[in-house]
Parts: structure tokens; C-alpha cells; sequence
């Protein structure tokens, strides 16, 4: 029996790690028939959730979780499919619950956090969204050296703010517009330091006195508080009322050497792939075939080798001179967005941003010139390009 059960699930975790889940989903099933472990109970889940089968994988999870209690990271894992599968009460109290065995668990506080802040609880979520530190500790560094007090909400009035970059371009783009109400609050110099790549076009930002790209061993400049990005709407963004819609950032002076679109058509621009490095790329990125139904269509390519944007206050010139940005899951689309739109976000089941909206839920709308076309199964970008597809031509 146990040789049984030991050669089904080996093999299940091997097409497992070669990215066969149907055939390491069938492995999983059969070896369960010999007996379930909750090993065996997660990896099935896994499979189930690869293949989109949410609910059916939660439903794996709820029995490890009874098996298992105390295991926190796996009541994460089942508040995420949770999430997938459209059960955000559900979710929420699976969250809490771990937050009841342990309050400092990070990563029930994260998920939980972009919940919150996903249906506009900020003050709820803000203060939750500071375990994304303890989370990914490698993209939410302090500055270097850093000798001053990290501000936590005092008056700022007649002060120095270093406002310090994380995590990625996108989420940068997303805080920027956070900056205006910095200097709103009385600081006399407001320092930005962001991404190389932003620094040109974050020059720009109403409240920011001087910006600087962000580079290893830098020299701080003078200041007497600082702040991550990402925290400052902790002390200043209490409901969604007082959150700064876009547009938020400045359309520089476009670069007329580039031709978005023959005369008297829509003049379109694609972001159909995003970072290879990007862990979440396999599920965001169009597969080729998709793409080129949407460059059929009119589409011009706005990826940086094509235009020659050197960084991306090129590429904002460039957004600025078309009627329309169709892109996947990645930092141009929230560019798109902070600019105002307009912009067609196209996004896959899985490993898709807090930040985009679902269709019929609940959630706060951080970029109103945009637009989410969604996939409905796991993969299947063909039905996404179809929509998209039917209502450019409805543009016409």
C-alpha cells in the first residue's frame, strides 16, 4: 500500500515541477486513494489551483487546515484561493483567525491588508500593509545609513521629508501620487528618491522639490524625517475620500519622431509582455499569437526597444500622443493610469495586482481612466482579445 501511495505521489510532485498539473493532479488523486496526508491534501490544491479549480482546491485546504491548526502559512494559503474563488468574507475570516493564534503572523496581515485596501478600508488596511517589510524585506530596504527618525504622522511643518522608493516601478508610480499632499502638510523640502527610470518624469510631481534616481551607496541628502513610499498614505490617506486621483503626473512634450498609428485611425499603443524575471510573468504576459491579433487590429508596439524610449518619461511623451494604451498586468498600465487614461488593462486569473478592480466586486477603482478586461479561466487569453477586439471595433 505505502509503495503505492509513495510512487503515485513522487510522481505527482515530479509533473508537479515540470508544470504538468492535469497529469499531477491525476497522480495526487490516485495516490489518495491509498491514503491522505495532508502533504498530499496541499499539493492536490496546488494542481487544483493551477488549473483554476479554486473552490474545489480550498476545499482540500479547509481539511489540511483542520489536520494541521497551527500551521499559519497554510491558513494563508487558503485565504489566497479564497480570494481567487471570489470569497472575500470567506477569506477574511480565515485571516483572522490566524491573526488570533498569532497577531504578528506577516504574511495574514499582508494578504489581509490588500484585502482591505482592495475594498477601500484604509483604515483597516494601512496600518496592515506595513507586514509587506517583514513579507519582502529585500524590496522595502531603508535608506542606507539612515540617522534621522522614520516619520510617523507628526506635524510637518517647517521640515525636511526624504521620501524613500520600494518595491517596483508600478507601486512607485502608484504612491507618487501621494507626494502633492506632503508638502500640503507644511514640509519645507520634500526629496523624492525613486527608480533611475522615474526620476526624469517624477520631476515633475506637484510637491516634490528635488528628486533623485535611486543608486547603491548614495549620499542622503539633508533631511530630518523619512518615510517608504508606500507608508505615507498611513498618515495622510485615512478613507478613499481622501485619496489624490490621477492625473497626477505630468505629459511631457512628445517626442514626434515616433508614429503611433496612421492619420484618421485610432492611434493604439501595446504593452503585451511584461519583466521575464517576474515571477507572476508566465500567467501576465499575451502569448504571441494573441498579440498579433491585437497588432492586426492597429496596435503599435509601445515596448521601449520599439519606441526608443530611453526611460519612462519618454514613454509618457509618447502615451500623451495616443487616443488609447491596451496593457497587460505591469508598470506601463499604471503609468496609463496616473497620466488618466485612457487604458485597457489586460489581466490574467492569477497572480494579477490588489490594485485593479474585479468585475462586481466591492473594490476601489485607484485609476478611473482605466478599463480591466479579465480572463474567465486559467490561460485563456483568446477570449480576452475577442472582447477587446469587439469593442475597438466598436470605436470605429
Amino acid at each position: 500500500m505505502d509503495g503505492g501511495f509513495d510512487s503515485l505521489f513522487k510522481a505527482g510532485l515530479d509533473h508537479a515541477t515540470a508544470g504538468r498539473w492535469r497529469e499531477a493532479e491525476e497522480a495526487f488523486v490516485a495516490a489518495s486513494r491509498f491514503r491522505q496526508t495532508v502533504n498530499l491534501l496541499v499539493n492536490l490544491a496546488q494542481a487544483r489551483r493551477e488549473l483554476g479549480a479554486f473552490a474545489s482546491a480550498a476545499a482540500l485546504l479547509d481539511v489540511a487546515v483542520v489536520n494541521r491548526p497551527a500551521d499559519l502559512a497554510l491558513r494563508s494559503r487558503l485565504a489566497s484561493l479564497h480570494i481567487l474563488a471570489g470569497r472575500d468574507d470567506r477569506a477574511e475570516q480565515v485571516l483572522m483567525a490566524a491573526l488570533e493564534i498569532d497577531p504578528h503572523d506577516a504574511w495574514a496581515r499582508f494578504i489581509l491588508s490588500t484585502l482591505c485596501l482592495h475594498q477601500g478600508r484604509f483604515a483597516e488596511g494601512w496600518p496592515l500593509y506595513e507586514a509587506r517589510m517583514e513579507v519582502a524585506p529585500e524590496t522595502c530596504r531603508p535608506p542606507p545609513n539612515v540617522c534621522r527618525p522614520e516619520w510617523a504622522g507628526e506635524p510637518l511643518t517647517g521640515r525636511a521629508i526624504l521620501v524613500w522608493a520600494e518595491q517596483g516601478i508600478g507601486d512607485q508610480i502608484l504612491f507618487a501620487r501621494f507626494i502633492s499632499r506632503l508638502k500640503a502638510l507644511g514640509a519645507r523640502q520634500v526629496t523624492v528618491v525613486c527608480h533611475p527610470r522615474l526620476a526624469t518624469l517624477f520631476r515633475g510631481l506637484s510637491g516634490a522639490d528635488l528628486v533623485l534616481p535611486l543608486q547603491s551607496q548614495m549620499p542622503l541628502p539633508p533631511h530630518d524625517v523619512w518615510i517608504r513610499m508606500g507608508s505615507a498614505p498611513l498618515h495622510i490617506c485615512a478613507t478613499p475620500a481622501d485619496l489624490p486621483y490621477p492625473p497626477y503626473l505630468p505629459i511631457p512634450e512628445r517626442r514626434p519622431e515616433w508614429d503611433p498609428g496612421a492619420a484618421g485611425k485610432a492611434r493604439i499603443g501595446l504593452i503585451w509582455r511584461g519583466n521575464p524575471n517576474n515571477p507572476v510573468d508566465r500567467q501576465r504576459s499575451l502569448p504571441w499569437d494573441q498579440a498579433e491579433r491585437l497588432f492586426a487590429a492597429g496596435a503599435v508596439s509601445l515596448h521601449p526597444e520599439e519606441t526608443g524610449a530611453r526611460d519612462f518619461s519618454d514613454t509618457a511623451a509618447l502615451i500623451g500622443g495616443l487616443d488609447l494604451v491596451i496593457s497587460v498586468d505591469t508598470s506601463v498600465a499604471h503609468l496609463a493610469g496616473a497620466l488618466g487614461g485612457p487604458c485597457w488593462v489586460l489581466l490574467p486569473v492569477m497572480g494579477t495586482d490588489w490594485r485593479w478592480p474585479r468585475p462586481g466586486a466591492a473594490d476601489l477603482d485607484w485609476y478611473p481612466g482605466t478599463r480591466t478586461f479579465r480572463q474567465r479561466q486559467v490561460g485563456d487569453w483568446t477570449r480576452v482579445i475577442d472582447e477587446v477586439l469587439a469593442e475597438l471595433r466598436a470605436l470605429d
